[in-house]
């Protein structure tokens, strides 16, 4: 159908970038072949090579673009092929369609046809399809709200925002759309409870199903859930894929967050496309985005039109006689359509009540209203302990007034559930906390039994709060935690509520609820809870460089446990005290600390304690110029986390490794380590580390002499530190783009580098990173014959290495300044 030059212009349109083994095995050809033709087109302007670093790979490979005439020139072509018609096989029959006209990627299609035929369910096997796309009974009409969504397929914009009052077939038609494209469809249903956590998570699973692994492995972590983090991965890993947001009116705090960054991802993406369905669309954009950059597309729909809401009663054997009434007084609003019955005269509540519910028997009514209290789809089972049976339910169905899932329609629900009766509320509530507690789903758990038993509540969410904290719940969960103010266990839901506030970032909200769960504890004289409040507390101290009151409280958090034997509790203590010692530049009384939190871990053989441990007393013998120690502590914590299968902690350990055999100068071991720690955080989702490991990779090829190989790892690892945000590793990335400058000879924007890492030095006020950037900096203003300015930043080094107590790098400024005052008296 095409030529190999059309197909790979195309290919490099959609793409955006490939190698030369990308497009031969996409259109199936010999790399030879494809050869040929670039060459071609890189003589005739349309693209462009590009030949960089493949990291993990251990060589350079070339990639090829569009130049900006192979962008016009590959649009005008693809214009052109889109109007090309071409027979398609549709239940057995061939019709003739325009290739645009077809719900699929235009590539896809190309690929697809053979004798000028294409056959749409062959494509579509090879595609992973969301199972919980809503399923549908019937569909009459909006074909221009079809031709318009696939007209945003086609276009450059990224989002498509559809919105529309409740009940109008905002998610049947967009149910509709997805069960018929021929792509990979991811389908999420948010609602007011959800969490980010859970729809990542949601997306995670999916993307592991077209082989990417990535954010899945990120997610069931143990680590906080990161925004930057989870956009660094979907940049990477999300390709080929049509997206639906369902309810997006219930998105809110983080999720909206979530979304303004996804569409930074989607910027550079020409393959991925969102469609956000919803009564609003959460405000994650502006004008500028639908008016000016087009990346936002937005559509509003109303009731169908009269010829499709005749057929849709039509269908359902209404009286004739009573068709035209129903769709005067419904204004062809869908959901009504399904329920009506005959005339349909006053408001909806009105109608609600008069012409559905009042028809309705004992049973069916009964079985509604317990319907009503579910925040999700649920069994059958939940209806038949009820004394419920399967046809009431089924006839519910049939009449739309139950989903085929049970789940109610949020008009429904609204109408029903405020008239439920106390007792019919506390009786239903109840066999829901009931069925999901048999079932674990903690969270629905504590919801059903905060309104039906608040004791009963109250102790599972003590019991499985950190579980729930874990798994994302976090506003959800408080909400149910403030509803059970008055109730039991008290002191372990006001550390719960602590925790949540902490990881929200409320630190004065969390300083409030362990404070308040401090004095109760004092009052009841309960060491072993003084103990943990006193822990928290400081933690939070510790996160605001309070060092002063963070050291008072892990004290006491020492001496409260102490008094109950807690060992556990002794040795969180005295790693706590550590930490401050660490920061505070009192090296050897941190290794003192570490030494006796690493003593009672064992006692309680915590093995994740442990580790850390030896990673912290590792870290802090590098600061003070003991590699050797430093080396085999960090290998002590390697085999422990290896030996735990924890890949996180690995990752962490590789990067201090590789840190300390930098420092020392060892830079092939250096390297080996950096690039462990790079490819398993790439392929675990450990973004954060990754960005470490390029950044460090960086400098270690730097020290080797090969700046293209540094320049390659520092352009890819300081977008990313900037996006995480973490000003430590932001000072030492510019610190190491300082170096590879000067490498290439690049003086000022050497200078430029190194002053911007020392200015976020002091801000965060980190001897460590200004003790690595001066001595640096100094060896920049020495190679570049500037003695004066180099003598200034080795003494800047050295009045740091001397408050960390770095008795090698003190040796090795001073020999430094000896030779740099020779070279000074001989100028004079």
């Amino acid at each position: 159908m095409l030529t190999l030059r059309e197909k790979i212009m195309l290919a490099l349109l959609e793409k955006k970038e490939c190698s030369r083994k990308e497009l031969a095995g996409f259109w199936r050809v010999a790399p030879s072949q494809v050869s040929r033709i670039i060459k071609k087109m890189i003589k005739d302007g349309n693209v462009e090579k590009n030949r960089r670093y493949v990291i993990g790979s251990g060589r350079f490979n070339d990639f090829y673009s569009l130049t900006a005439e192979g962008i016009f020139n590959a649009k005008e072509f693809k214009e052109k092929v889109g109007n090309t018609k071409i027979r398609v096989k549709d239940k057995g029959n061939l019709m003739e369609k325009r290739i645009n006209e077809i719900n699929m990627n235009i590539l896809d299609v190309v690929c697809s046809v053979s004798n000028n035929v294409f056959d749409p369910e062959k494509i579509r096997k090879k595609f992973v399809v969301s199972e919980n796309i809503p399923k549908f009974r019937y569909f009459f009409g909006r074909e221009n709200e079809i031709n318009e969504i696939k007209d945003f397929l086609r276009s450059e914009s990224k989002i498509l925002g559809i919105k529309g009052v409740a009940g109008i077939g905002k998610t049947t038609l967009g149910a509709k759309f997805a069960s018929e494209h021929g792509g990979n469809v991811f389908w999420y249903k948010f609602d007011e409870w959800t969490t980010l956590h859970d729809a990542v998570r949601n997306l995670g699973n999916f993307l592991k199903k077209i082989g990417k692994n990535t954010l899945n492995s990120y997610v069931n972590s143990d680590k906080e859930l990161r925004i930057s983090e989870v956009s660094i991965i979907l940049e990477k890993d999300m390709n080929n894929v049509l997206v639906f947001f369902d309810d997006c009116h219930h998105a809110k705090g983080e999720v909206v967050l979530f979304f303004k960054s996804l569409l930074s991802v989607l910027d550079k993406k020409n393959d991925v496309k969102v469609i956000m369905l919803g009564r609003s669309i959460p405000l994650f954009y502006d004008r500028r985005d639908v008016v000016l950059k087009k990346n936002v597309k937005e559509m509003e729909i109303y009731g169908l039109d009269e010829n499709s809401g005749k057929k849709l009663l039509e269908h359902r054997k209404i009286d004739d006689g009573s068709i035209d009434d129903i769709l005067k007084n419904l204004k062809g609003h869908p959901l009504f359509l399904e329920l009506a019955s005959g005339n349909a005269k006053g408001e909806i509540d009105r109608y609600l009540s008069e012409e559905i519910f009042s028809k309705l028997g004992e049973n069916e009514k009964n079985a509604i209203g317990l319907a009503s209290i579910f925040r999700y789809p649920f069994h059958f089972n939940v209806f038949s302990e009820s004394g419920i049976d399967y046809s009431v339910v089924e006839g519910l169905v049939e009449k739309s007034l139950l989903k085929p899932d049970f789940f109610v329609h949020d008009l429904i629900g609204n109408f029903v559930y405020p008239r439920l009766t106390k007792e019919q509320k506390t009786k239903y509530h109840g066999m829901a906390g009931s069925y999901y507690e048999s079932n674990e789903d903690w969270i629905e758990c504590v919801h059903h039994l905060t309104i039906a038993n608040p004791d009963r509540a109250a102790e599972i969410a003590a019991e499985k709060g950190e579980q729930l904290i874990r798994n994302g719940h976090i506003d959800d969960f408080l909400s149910m935690l403030n509803k059970l103010d008055g109730y039991g266990q008290q002191n372990e839901l006001l550390l719960i509520k602590g925790d949540i506030f902490d990881i929200k970032g409320e630190w004065d909200k969390a300083m409030e609820c362990y404070n308040q769960a401090l004095k109760v504890a004092e009052g009841r004289k309960r060491e072993e809870l003084i103990a943990k409040c006193c822990l928290k507390i400081g933690n939070i101290q510790e996160k605001r460089s309070e060092w002063d009151t963070a050291l008072e409280n892990f004290t006491r958090c020492l001496d409260a446990s102490k008094k109950t034997a807690d060992f556990g509790g002794m040795a969180d203590a005295h790693y706590g005290i550590g930490y401050v010692c660490r920061k505070t530049d009192q090296l050897n009384k941190a290794l003192d600390n570490y030494s006796k939190s690493l003593e009672y871990y064992k006692k309680v053989d915590d093995l994740s304690g442990i580790g850390k441990t030896y990673i912290a007393m590792g870290s802090t013998m590098m600061y003070k110029g003991e590699y050797g120690n430093s080396i085999k502590l960090f290998h002590k914590a390697l085999d422990m986390f290896e030996s735990l299968g924890n890949k996180y902690e690995t990752v962490r350990v590789y990067n201090n490794i590789g840190a300390v055999y930098g420092r020392s100068r060892d830079i092939d071991n250096a390297i080996k380590y950096y690039e462990k720690q790079i490819k398993l955080a790439e392929g675990i989702g450990y973004v954060e580390l990754l960005a470490y490991g390029l950044s460090n990779l960086s400098l270690s090829y730097g020290e080797k002499g090969d700046a293209d190989r540094a320049t390659i790892y520092i352009e890819k690892a300081l977008p990313m530190v900037k996006k995480l945000g973490d000003k430590y590793v932001i000072a030492n990335t510019y610190a190491n783009l300082g170096c590879i400058l000067y490498l290439k000879k690049d003086w000022k924007g050497s200078i430029k580098s190194f002053n911007e890492s020392v200015r976020i030095g002091k801000e965060i006020k980190s001897l460590d990173s200004l003790s690595m950037t001066y001595l640096d900096f100094a060896k920049m203003y020495k190679s570049k014959g500037d003695n004066i300015n180099a003598k200034k930043q080795f003494e800047n080094a050295l009045k740091c290495y001397e408050k960390l107590g770095n008795k090698e790098k003190i040796k090795e400024i001073k020999n430094e300044l000896l030779e740099l005052e020779k070279g000074l008296r001989k100028c004079q």
